[in-house]
């Protein structure tokens, strides 16, 4: 069993035209899956030896604001 909100369900109703509510649902699956698919995330294991953190990098000074 799977509990959804409400507060979600009810503007997708009215925004998308479906049927029921597993077509709805299925809708928004295919369209999430989509959506990611699309997203040009890069293979973590290419970006290896790429850059990195510069050698002059310094969090505690960014931290407190001297790095501005």
């Amino acid at each position: 069993m799977v509990t959804v909100n409400e507060e979600l369900v009810k503007p997708a109703w009215q925004v998308i035209q479906v049927k029921n509510f597993n077509e709805l649902v299925t809708l928004a699956l295919t369209e999430l899956v989509k959506q990611h698919q699309a997203l040009p995330w890069p293979n973590l294991m290419e970006l290896y030896g790429q850059g990195g953190i510069q050698a002059d990098y310094d969090y505690k000074r960014l931290r407190i604001g001297e790095g501005e």
